[in-house]
């Protein structure tokens, strides 16, 4: 049997997927610079193309294995924190559906980190804003068993269901902002 060169061609949607997967690997030794650490957070957005994680049947499997390295990573950042940095929060913050909007965050400032931890009671309403309007509730179900996505040891879950205005588009949006959070006790 021969092998052509088509057959032998790796699929670029496998190459982008292990490319995210290295790319992860890579991000589970970052920690914001120490002239950072007096902000009130640093972030990185989940680095992988918005095609290979649209929604659809055909990216479940996948979507489900950002989600849970996002969270694997934020956990190897937090158990690898730098002298100095103890009062940074380290979180895995997912937008679900679309997922784009996902990050590894460090949090340093406490006010800023209460409106992400999990142990913060939540007032919901409708804020509005020249632009437009968000409204907030309790989600449905908790997201991370929907998915089956184990949280590490000394993280706690917390999501919030939105639904935003833009006047700009003239469209409504609905997704779910979850967190994926360190419960340790704060310092500062």
């Amino acid at each position: 049997m021969t092998v052509t060169a088509l057959e032998t061609r790796p699929d670029p949607v496998l190459r982008q997927q292990e490319a995210f997967r290295q790319e992860m690997s890579r991000l589970a030794g970052w920690f914001p610079a120490p002239d950072t650490w007096q902000q009130e957070h640093q972030c990185l957005r989940v680095p992988v193309a918005a095609d290979l994680i649209a929604p659809g049947p055909e990216t479940e499997a996948f979507r489900r294995e950002v989600v849970q390295r996002l969270i694997d990573t934020a956990a190897a950042i937090a158990a690898a924190k730098p002298e100095g940095a103890a009062h940074g929060r380290v979180a895995a913050v997912v937008d679900w559906p679309m997922l784009t909007g996902s990050e590894l965050c460090v949090f340093f400032d406490r006010g800023y980190e209460r409106s992400f931890a999990p142990e913060t009671d939540r007032k919901h309403g409708r804020t509005y804003w020249p632009g437009g309007w968000v409204s907030s509730q309790e989600p449905e179900a908790n997201l991370f068993d929907q998915l089956g996505v184990t949280l590490p040891e000394g993280f706690a879950p917390a999501g919030i269901a939105l639904t935003e205005y833009s006047k700009d588009t003239d469209h409504t949006y609905r997704y779910e902002r979850w967190v994926a959070m360190e419960t340790l006790e704060r310092i500062a």
